[in-house]
């Protein structure tokens, strides 16, 4: 599976992304405020959010950059720092990909927990996505604390999550036989 599917087809998505990423800087060019800054301050998220928010991301960055370079560095890293620093720095990032991904599981459900009240749709939110929130005309469509878009996000990740956390078993099932331990299986009669 990981050989012929997520390697070749995991490395063509990320080509992807980063030329869908490119092609819009091209066409949109640096996202920053239209108004002149006030220096009037206002607080969005609270400290508690952001903490919760930015643990989150970082332990997402940390497995997103450490899961990459040991899918795909063999064949963009190897050549060119040699396999002595390549081994090396594989085994750092596997071991920063092991204590961040409890962090990072456990910083999702907090997340998820803290945003899920402001995270709810209303009839703002239509009009937003039906105006794409004006992101291809000059102005901006106003929207509560989340636009229409961060609220689609946020809910397909929850979906996802979930139908993740309850389709693993009977697929690692299927591809893994014998993988639950004696202690975690459950006898059929």
């Amino acid at each position: 599976m990981r050989n012929q599917w997520i390697i070749p087809y995991g490395g063509s998505f990320l080509l992807i992304v980063l030329g869908a990423i490119a092609l819009f800087y091209w066409r949109k060019g640096p996202l920053g405020g239209h108004q002149p800054d006030t220096g009037r301050k206002i607080e969005r998220f609270t400290p508690f959010e952001r903490s919760a928010h930015w643990a989150n991301a970082i332990a997402f960055v940390v497995l997103g950059v450490s899961g990459i370079v040991m899918a795909f560095g063999k064949y963009f890293l190897l050549p060119v720092i040699g396999s002595t620093l390549f081994g090396w720095l594989t085994y750092a990032l596997k071991t920063a990909h092991n204590f961040a991904g409890p962090l990072f599981a456990v910083s999702l459900v907090v997340v998820i927990v803290t945003f899920v009240k402001d995270n709810i749709p209303n009839a703002a939110d239509i009009k937003w996505v039906l105006k794409g929130g004006g992101l291809m005309s000059e102005h901006e469509i106003p929207s509560h604390r989340f636009n229409g878009a961060e609220k689609m996000l946020f809910w397909i990740g929850v979906f996802l999550i979930g139908l993740i956390v309850v389709g693993s078993g009977p697929v690692l099932d299927k591809v893994l036989p014998g993988w639950r331990t004696p202690a975690t299986r459950c006898r059929s009669r």
